[in-house]
């Protein structure tokens, strides 16, 4: 958090200093980017050394380590050479973790689902009209504002749910979910009231063209059922990330991913742009209960490998 803090500080800081002090214009945010992204790695290597210094180069574990892999590794070089004609893929197989490519499939065939749904949920609002396209723009900062909250608690249940699965703590593993979606409903009242009454006066202050504002204004109600709709999926998200059961965290995305273009498909030529809003929200929804279904399993998992 430290690191993340004072990255994003110094590029606020840099950035303004370069644009309107030096007069660098995009070239200056671009700058100032640049060296706050350096300037947070030196910080965190400070932090790594301070800190961690049992995993540093000069460590007497990090050498023992060190001198294992590599003894590791020449014996495999020669034993590859000597069998280099029988059972080449289970020799490779002993090398490499499969488990860590297969979770990292899993992430990236997630992460192509998430970018295919919100760039399409922008072709789509561009299909109709640069009114309506600003106007879900403008819509979309609440929305990434509410991510931005239920991220920092999906990143604890994230730590914390991943150090009840090491431990074999199926007790943890339920405090760890129940403090999360106590917190995570809260937030998600706050933000329904906070967006019910105040959605308007905050999109007035990210533009002032009346336009807009009163198209935004005629699908503010979507906004106001995100949070109810999509707390769970982002907690979720975090809890399935620390288990490292990423196929489910991929299945359920999968499927709220064809629920949102089916729901478009269908109710966008009769509602317009609420058929639109309608797709994403369910797409929200529809993350969240799938992983909520998957809840029993996980916990009969945990309880068997605490036995």
């Amino acid at each position: 958090m430290a690191v993340a803090l004072v990255q994003n500080i110094l590029n606020i800081v840099l950035s303004l200093f370069f644009v309107f002090v030096c007069g660098m214009k995009v070239a200056g945010v671009a700058l100032g980017t640049v060296v706050a992204q350096y300037a947070g790695l030196a910080l965190a290597m400070w932090v790594w050394r301070r800190h961690y210094p049992q995993y540093t180069m000069d460590s007497v574990g990090f050498r023992k380590n060190y001198i294992g892999y590599k003894s590791f590794y020449i014996g495999y070089c020669k034993s590859r050479a000597r069998h280099r004609f029988r059972l080449p893929g289970l020799r490779f197989r002993q090398v490499f973790q499969r488990q860590f490519f297969t979770v990292n499939r899993d992430i990236f065939l997630r992460t192509l689902c998430l970018i295919a749904v919100t760039s399409f949920f922008t072709i789509a609002g561009a299909r109709q009209g640069d009114l309506v396209l600003a106007a879900n723009a403008l819509l979309l900062q609440l929305f990434y504002l509410f991510s931005y909250f239920m991220d920092g608690f999906a990143n604890a249940g994230e730590a914390l749910s991943g150090e009840s699965h090491g431990a074999c703590s199926t007790e943890g593993l339920k405090q760890v979910l129940l403090s999360l979606f106590s917190l995570g409903i809260l937030l998600a009242v706050l933000f329904t009231l906070a967006y019910a009454c105040f959605a308007m006066p905050f999109l007035s202050l990210l533009s002032d063209d009346a336009d807009v504002l009163a198209m935004a204004s005629r699908y503010r109600w979507w906004i106001v059922a995100v949070p109810f709709a999509g707390f769970a999926a982002f907690l979720w998200d975090g809890v399935f990330m620390g288990l490292t059961t990423t196929r489910r965290l991929l299945r359920s995305m999968a499927s709220a991913t064809v629920v949102f273009f089916a729901v478009y498909f269908i109710a966008m030529p009769v509602m317009g742009n609420d058929g639109l809003w309608l797709a994403f929200v369910s797409y929200l929804f529809v993350r969240g209960l799938v992983q909520t279904l998957y809840c029993p399993q996980i916990l009969r998992e945990e309880r068997c490998r605490e036995g």
